[in-house]
């Protein structure tokens, strides 16, 4: 017995030291096989591949080896991973062998991820489905890359399918499931270079995409340097669908780019506004963050959660896009929405106090188009710690975008009267369509700040100036889909009473664009609408 310990130890050693094939680039560089329905223990060749994660997760990677997973296999548990690699030489974590099917990673409800990359810099993840269902009483992920001891760099995850997982609904400092997590922690943690692009994550709790940057609290305004922030974070080309709470948030981030993404069917889990929990969701959003850009989604499908008061609209959210409270610089340009039971836009009104009644709070929303959302936007406290008598929505800007909905109104989640909180909000070139005769009923106040607008089917606020009432003339104001060709039908026929009829909006915290949602320069005077055509 003690002779077949040594044997399997020292078999152990020399799969880990020895086995595993050179790409032809380096001797030092290897690439490790691993196929968890293979018959027997192996070294990590192709010939003799890993047959779970119990060996892999005792490497330590380096610059340019390569973990490769048999397509049409699954291995259970999580894989686990150490070191890193090169900004030349990455490590990277794939796929080989035929058929399309995508190697998977089940984590079955028993680990924290079926991926966990901790203070991992310059690694690819590529090519995998991860799956981690079974329980949601506790926190579970697809995959978790986390910095805590140093920061990490360059860190790549794309083409990856991740699908069912199951996890708590808790959103409360960085305690977060869902599909793709990333987390600052401690003092030193954060990222940079961090790429999160093609993926498709669905039927997921609690989170699609969730970046939490740093773990530092003190965030300055947007035109400050911000050194605890992350930085050069890319989430493109992603699709998230059926989520229980957001589809894509950036936390404690600078100059994020959100762009090119997909999501569809969120906030499943509902929740009262008033409940204990209050574990609201939007679409895309980013919150204790600088200078984010948000470009070219689609979101559509989030649900709006119920209240316990009949006839009470402190619902939770449900809404496509999210300009919270404690966010400055934020772009919001480019993107298309519908059919969002929360409306097309939540503002967070900006916190303060008597001394500080002004904070750093702005936003720039333009060149949007939002069909059949349920109402255009809903300002609201969105926390209990701000002074109610200084909060207002100062330094956001709504302009040039297009808007049609039954009823397009404002709601005030918390149900206060709101006219008071829009300070010098601005609300210009926007058209408003109602394609309800009730939508009269429905109010739509749009601050002092109001004007060249576009109202049809329901009367002009009576703080709006130089408005436009005559139908904007849309090439196709029926047509319904899921792509661009929807967007051409809520172009403007020649003639329209939108062209050039709006007023230039002076550079804010953001650059003034000189194109619109289709790529057509903006006339002189910009036309109203998101189209300049």
């Amino acid at each position: 017995m003690f002779g077949m310990v040594i044997i399997v130890i020292t078999s152990l050693m020399w799969s880990l030291s020895s086995a595993g094939a050179t790409d032809g680039r380096a001797n030092d560089r290897r690439t490790w096989f691993v196929d968890c329905s293979a018959l027997h223990h192996g070294v990590g060749t192709m010939g003799r591949p890993f047959d779970s994660l119990q060996a892999p997760n005792h490497l330590t990677l380096h610059g340019g080896d390569r973990l490769l997973f048999r397509r049409g296999g699954v291995c259970h548990g999580m894989l686990a991973l150490r070191g890193g690699g090169s900004f030349t030489h990455p490590v990277v974590i794939g796929a080989y062998g035929s058929g399309k099917a995508r190697p998977e990673i089940d984590g079955q409800g028993k680990v924290d991820a079926a991926v966990r990359l901790a203070d991992m810099s310059y690694v690819t993840v590529q090519g995998l489905e991860l799956t981690n269902a079974g329980d949601s009483t506790h926190l579970h992920r697809g995959l978790y890359f986390t910095s805590q001891l140093v920061p990490v760099h360059g860190v790549t995850i794309r083409n990856l399918l991740v699908d069912d997982i199951d996890s708590t609904d808790s959103f409360d400092n960085g305690k977060t499931g869902g599909g793709i997590v990333g987390q600052a922690l401690g003092a030193s943690g954060r990222f940079s270079n961090v790429d999160i692009e093609d993926n498709v994550v669905r039927n997921v709790g609690r989170q699609g995409i969730t970046v939490y940057g740093t773990a530092s609290s003190d965030r300055p305004p947007a035109t400050r340097p911000w050194p605890e922030a992350t930085t050069s974070l890319v989430i493109r080309g992603n699709t998230v669908e059926r989520v229980q709470g957001d589809g894509i948030v950036t936390l404690g981030t600078e100059r994020a780019v959100v762009e090119h993404n997909v999501v569809q069917d969120g906030n499943l889990a509902g929740y009262d506004y008033a409940s204990q929990d209050r574990n609201c969701a939007a679409g895309i959003w980013a919150w204790d963050a600088d200078n984010t850009l948000i470009q070219y989604n689609r979101v559509s499908g989030m649900l709006y959660g119920p209240s316990t008061t009949p006839g009470s609209l402190n619902g939770c959210d449900g809404e496509a896009f999210d300009v919270d409270g404690h966010q400055d610089g934020t772009v919001i340009q480019y993107n298309y929405s519908y059919d969002n039971a929360g409306g097309f836009l939540l503002l967070c009104l900006s916190g303060g106090t008597v001394a500080s009644p002004n904070p750093q709070h702005r936003a720039d929303v333009r060149f949007n188009l939002s069909v059949d959302d349920n109402a255009t936007f809903n300002p609201t406290l969105c926390s209990g710690d701000f002074t109610a008598a200084v909060n207002n929505l100062n330094g956001i800007r709504l302009y040039n975008n297009t808007v049609i909905a039954s009823t397009p109104r404002v709601t005030f989640e918390l149900g206060s009267p709101f006219t008071s909180y829009f300070g010098s909000f601005v609300f210009k070139n926007n058209i408003v369509m109602a394609t309800s005769p009730t939508a009269a009923a429905y109010p739509f106040p749009c601050g002092s700040v109001c004007s060249h607008n576009l109202f049809y089917g329901r009367p002009a606020p009576p703080t709006a100036t130089t408005s436009v009432t005559s139908s904007p003339r849309f090439v196709d104001p029926t047509r319904r889909g899921t792509g661009v060709g929807m967007a051409v039908g809520f172009t403007l026929e020649e003639g329209s009473p939108a062209f050039k009829a709006g007023t230039p909006v002076s550079a804010g915290v953001s650059a003034q664009v000189s194109r619109d949602f289709f790529g057509t320069a903006i006339t002189k005077p910009p036309t109203i609408g998101f189209s300049q055509r």
